[in-house]
């Protein structure tokens, strides 16, 4: 909706429909457009009337109220709605309507039996369908367009709203005025090395794991780099609670110079202990900590700290102002820390702003974030779940050029992240031998490294893909458009 008023100055009238996918849910389709569109408040989201761009008349209305909608109008779309047996198109009086779903998300025209079946699709009210898939395959792997104008700052208003003035969300504004301190550090300093961070909610029980791989990785790419790391962790913290499980213990044997790393190894004997589970061993467990302190002696000699930072009480499930700690944190940061902050949920707009100018390749799950990243050509660690259909996100071929090796790099610096998973070091019968650990994620921190140097292939690769998609002829936006109108 924003970038067709952007691309058309629109200055008519939006009507946005809406529904819960339950009645009971803890987080509404309204607390989504709380976070989406300034200027809305989810209490009363039928009562809102919001302006963006040249467009003065945006209003939302629940799906279960559409008939209140009497006119019919030339135009309606969405972003892939999931119910597949809806036409949008009668139900809302709407002449022609299209979904569009996000990158490689449309199946198979061989699979329209499935009832999960999802496809982008023109609609019209007599029932007629068109699935532009269907005629042309390669549509699936079309990113939507973000455009680059703008996209490297976030507006006083955007600050404002969610800062101030909105009264619906305390944490919200708490979370906001948090991350502002870094955005305003990245103001001052472009160079900033930011590391934004969502999705690990999907990995369950491997998240404090995964946290450490992260940093680990942070680490090992330090001893190139020589700069400071800000990893930005996004999710809603009660998704992760278990997300510093080894963090703070790691940091602590990191601050006294712990050389066995004895509060890393009590905390990973804790959760892995022998004498309760039979299949691990206590000697596996020793040989696995020993050889990662061989590795984190030379960082320790250097002086390297891991800072956690966190704006989420746990205990009293309240919000905590952590901007002067994380601005101090920045300030005497030096080119061996990595600072971790647990921010939380912020606005779309900022949580866009730091994917698309961070310093270091953004980790994210889902495709929600694919198409700005890809349109943009900004370098990303996208880990995919183990039961997910698509294991490679990384385009390969596009006109005119063959990427197969460079996106099987990224595919494979991304895996580490969520396959490195202790327990194969310590079970009793063939464990992974301890060397692999930090072989495995020399990948990802080799690939963090390769993208700061502008003359390297990796650079290169996202380069091309941010070329080619920022064309408007492969944008799945316009040339859905183009379909619906071709089929209307």
């Amino acid at each position: 909706m924003k970038r067709l008023i952007d691309m058309t100055e629109f200055n008519g009238c939006v009507r946005i429909i809406y529904a819960d996918a339950a009645p009971d849910a803890s987080f509404t389709t309204g607390d989504k457009f709380g976070i989406l569109l300034a200027g809305v408040d989810p209490r009363d989201l039928d009562a809102t009337a919001i302006e963006y761009g040249t467009c003065r008349d945006v209003r939302f209305l629940s799906f279960q109220r559409r008939q209140a909608l009497l006119d019919e109008v030339l135009f309606g779309f969405t972003g892939g709605a999931d119910d597949m047996t809806l036409n949008f198109s009668a139900e809302l009086k709407v002449k022609s309507f299209i979904r569009l779903q996000p990158y490689l998300w449309d199946d198979e025209k061989y699979s329209k039996a499935d009832v999960y079946y999802e496809s982008s699709r023109v609609e019209s009210p007599d029932g007629k369908y068109f699935y532009p898939v269907d005629e042309y395959p390669e549509f699936r792997k079309f990113p939507y367009k973000f455009a680059k104008k703008g996209i490297n700052t976030v507006g006083a208003r955007i600050w404002a709203w969610y800062g101030s003035e909105q009264t619906f969300d305390e944490g919200l504004r708490i979370r906001t005025n948090n991350v502002q301190t870094l955005y305003r550090a990245c103001q001052r300093d472009p160079g900033l090395l930011v590391w934004p961070i969502y999705g690990l909610h999907h990995f369950e029980d491997h998240v404090p794991e995964m946290a450490m791989n992260l940093v680990c990785s942070a680490f090992l790419a330090q001893q190139t780099i020589d700069k400071p790391i800000v990893a930005l962790f996004l999710n809603a913290p009660e998704t992760i609670p278990q997300l510093s499980l080894y963090l703070l213990p790691f940091a602590r044997d990191l601050t006294e110079k712990n050389y066995d790393l004895p509060y890393f190894k009590s905390a990973l004997a804790a959760v892995y202990d022998p004498v309760l589970d039979p299949s691990l061993s206590g000697a596996n467990l020793d040989r696995f900590v020993a050889k990662i302190a061989a590795q984190v002696r030379p960082w320790i000699d250097a002086g390297s700290r891991l800072t956690v930072l966190t704006d989420y009480n746990a205990k009293t499930g309240g919000w905590v102002d952590i901007s002067e700690a994380l601005g101090a944190a920045i300030a005497s940061s030096t080119g061996n820390e990595t600072i971790v902050a647990l921010v939380g949920p912020i606005p779309i707009d900022i949580f866009n702003y730091f994917y698309a100018t961070c310093g270091i390749p953004g980790v994210f799950e889902g495709q929600s974030s694919s198409s700005l990243v890809l349109s943009l050509g900004q370098p990303f660690l996208q880990i995919p779940r183990h039961d997910g259909a698509i294991q490679n996100r990384y385009p390969s071929l596009l006109i005119g050029g063959n990427y197969e090796h460079s996106a099987a790099i990224a595919n494979d610096a991304a895996l580490p992240l969520r396959d490195q998973q202790y327990k194969s070091y310590l079970r009793r019968e063939n464990p992974t031998e301890p060397d692999r650990y930090f072989a495995e994620l020399a990948k990802t921190s080799s690939f963090i490294v390769a993208v700061q140097d502008s003359s390297s292939d990796m650079k290169a690769y996202f380069d091309a893909l941010g070329n080619f998609f920022q064309n408007d002829i492969h944008d799945k936006l316009l040339l859905g458009l183009v379909a619906q109108a071709l089929s209307s």
